[in-house]
């Protein structure tokens, strides 16, 4: 998606469904600096500790900290 720099898969690599794994997807394409780059990798994963659902909710804060 233009304008899309990163996003979280919940629920991925189920080769074992006891071991269901986040997966990350970082759009480098999309970034404008290296220190752009950290940021949305640090950002998504903010979203893999908080969980699924949480959005940009309280819960994904309290997470990113």
């Amino acid at each position: 998606m233009p304008g899309l720099r990163g996003v979280t898969y919940y629920n991925r690599w189920l080769n074992d469904k006891a071991e269901q794994h986040a997966f990350v997807e970082i759009c480098s394409q999309g970034e404008e600096s290296p220190v752009q780059l950290i940021g949305t990798t640090l950002h998504e994963l903010g979203h893999v500790l908080a969980g699924h659902g949480c959005g940009h909710d309280k819960g994904w804060k309290t997470a990113c900290e």
